[in-house]
């Protein structure tokens, strides 16, 4: 790991402008074209073993260029990260890169440390952002009290294909049941039949599994992503998210989005935390239990 400072003794980190003047020799610049790998991100793992998305130096520069449209991101930014970084890379780490900002990394999480580091700079908190889930309209409305001078900004996406929806600072609270509307250059469809998957593609999209392309085959339809999670558009053109596919409960053949029991069990002001699942039952097939 490289320090642009002097390193404080004992940090395991190596000073930059040795390790620069040392390596310049060395370094033989090697032409790459958009379509050519430049990593490869592992899935969570949530559906199975954890597979390797392939991305190219032409979707990574997308997704950093969308979310620096998106974000409104201006030059010297100070961006504080505390998630692991083989995810937030991609949200985060490489588009506040690009606008050239500063990286203030946490070792690990640590709730205390998070919410202690901007509080050293007085009113430097512009913007908090989250992804993937919809947060419980409570907390939200509690931190949006808390913290009226910050803009919260939600995301929607995946390790396959990055930059899917946003939710802005403007439209947060009005529609904070959803996750957004799409990104600049993202395609967003729902298939039209009882599963009401979702499907998606955009310039941020993987170029496939490493060596495993039976299972890219599976997730691709046609160009299209099948993400495993299904949902609709409100009437506003503002993406829902109705759950995963495997999670939702057939009970006596109708279709239960556990998302939805777990937001109504979460308004009630003694609940907090909820999960809803599915259990065999003899009469209805599954039964809805929390």
């Amino acid at each position: 790991v490289l320090c642009l400072d002097e390193p404080v003794a004992g940090a395991p980190f190596e000073p930059y402008a040795p390790a620069l003047e040392a390596a310049a020799a060395g370094i033989v610049p090697t032409p790459v074209a958009p379509g050519d790998p430049a990593a490869v991100f592992f899935t969570s793992g949530s559906t199975g073993r954890s597979k390797g998305a392939v991305h190219t130096h032409g979707s990574l520069d997308a997704a950093a260029t969308i979310m620096n449209l998106e974000l409104g991101l201006e030059d010297g930014e100070r961006t504080l990260h505390f998630l692991p970084l083989f995810s937030s890379c991609m949200e985060h780490l490489i588009p506040l890169t690009l606008a050239r900002a500063t990286h203030v990394i946490l070792p690990s999480f640590d709730a205390a440390a998070a919410w202690a580091a901007p509080r050293k700079i007085p009113a430097s908190l512009r913007m908090i952002s989250y992804a993937s889930e919809v947060m419980p309209p409570a907390v939200l409305a509690a931190l949006a009290e808390r913290l009226p001078q910050v803009a919260f900004v939600q995301f929607y996406g995946m390790i396959e294909q990055l930059c899917l929806t946003v939710l802005d600072a403007a439209a947060h609270l009005r529609k904070a049941a959803t996750v957004g509307r799409p990104m600049i250059g993202a395609e967003i469809r729902i298939l039209e039949d009882e599963s009401r998957e979702i499907l998606a593609r955009s310039p941020t999209l993987f170029a496939g599994y490493w060596g495993d392309d039976e299972a890219t085959a599976r997730v691709m339809h046609e160009g299209w992503l099948r993400t495993g999670d299904c949902g609709r558009f409100d009437a506003d053109g503002f993406l829902v998210l109705d759950g995963r596919l495997k999670d939702m409960i057939k009970t006596g053949g109708v279709t239960v989005i556990p998302a939805e029991i777990e937001s109504v069990l979460m308004g009630h002001p003694d609940v907090s935390d909820a999960a809803v699942v599915g259990v065999p039952d003899e009469q209805w097939g599954e039964a809805v239990h929390a």
